[in-house]
């Protein structure tokens, strides 16, 4: 139809995917070409309508929703992109900083025009379980993801995010529910960090870059040896400490809402030869744990040559023996 100097066309295709954004950029002359790439073409799925008015083409998207739910949002030429940042870092093998964060997996919650308090289940119909990447090797490198999404055009519509890194394949999301496995204790080397961010709420075409504020949520938990006698001569050389290995993660309340009893483990380094000098302690080595640490021992193997022969001994310590309680972000050393 025609108002003015204006002119409204509306299209119908049968071929888009609801759950795909189309990173096509259409132009409208004063010929009132539209020229549309090859690759407009091959995408599958539905998308309703496209408004061409006062020669720009704007982009009808669908977000996937609830069963038996549709929501449909006019989307804008604003892409959505991001930042990370970890402000308590630890200083540890294997530690994941601001610099050293490579992969995250992110979620996004489109609400419309109502707002998210972030009290009730988090659907993920906008972002779900999308991978996104950075080099950090190049200072200041920005996220990439597949495929691109936008904005809406709407300003007062409303899309809530929030990230889990790095990727893990074997994390099951489930809503606001995470379902965490410690590979700790299925890789003898592994020592694996693990960041959660908040929920960033409410972000419109306004926001920007949608910052997440990412923490740790496990627990760094360090073990050392010391020895005071004059003369003797300390080597570990096997360490056995037992955790949780399962455990699941409430993401609105950010913190480990249970873990599985029946999924205790035992992370054991064996081939060892650490020394121990005299009067002194020594780091035997550094673990992430699900922060629980209940009625959970561990046992350090060493050799004691005090009477001139190598004798194997083991000790067996107890966590709560500490006064130290295993919290998500924190330090703790067992000496």
């Amino acid at each position: 139809g025609t108002t003015g100097n204006h002119h409204l066309i509306s299209f119908t295709f049968s071929k888009f995917s609801a759950r795909t954004r189309l990173n096509v950029l259409l132009r409208a002359h004063s010929k009132k070409t539209i020229r549309v790439p090859q690759r407009f073409n091959d995408m599958k799925g539905r998308m309703k309508h496209l408004l061409l008015a006062a020669g720009c083409l704007t982009l009808l998207c669908l977000p996937a929703c609830t069963p038996g739910e549709e929501m449909e949002t006019v989307c804008s030429d604003i892409p959505v992109d991001f930042s990370a940042t970890l402000a308590d870092t630890r200083a540890a093998t294997g530690e994941l900083t601001s610099a050293n964060l490579a992969s995250m997996t992110v979620f996004a919650y489109a609400t419309g025009t109502t707002t998210y308090d972030g009290s009730s289940s988090f659907v993920s119909n906008y972002m779900d379980d999308q991978k996104m990447t950075r080099n950090t090797a190049v200072a200041g490198s920005g996220w990439t993801y597949s495929p691109k999404k936008y904005w809406p055009l709407n300003a007062n519509e409303k899309i809530s995010f929030r990230a889990f890194a790095p990727c893990r394949e074997d994390i099951e999301s489930n809503g606001d529910k995470l379902d965490y496995t410690n590979n700790c204790f299925t890789n003898n080397t592994a020592k694996t960090d693990f960041l959660l961010s908040k929920v960033v709420l409410n972000c419109t075409n306004q926001t920007g870059a949608v910052a997440f504020q990412m923490g740790h949520a496990l627990t760094k938990v360090s073990f050392k040896v010391r020895t005071t006698r004059t003369g003797a001569t300390l080597k570990v050389t096997s360490i056995a400490p037992k955790g949780y290995k399962q455990g699941t993660y409430d993401v609105l309340q950010g913190t480990f809402s249970s873990v599985y009893g029946s999924t205790v483990a035992t992370y054991s380094r064996s081939s060892l030869n650490v020394s121990v000098p005299n009067g002194s302690a020594a780091l035997i080595e550094t673990f992430f744990m699900i922060p629980n640490n209940k009625d959970l021992t561990f046992d350090v193997t060493y050799t004691d040559n005090a009477t001139g022969t190598p004798v194997a001994k083991t000790i067996t310590g107890k966590y709560s023996d500490s006064s130290v309680a295993w919290k998500a972000g924190g330090n703790v050393v067992y000496e």
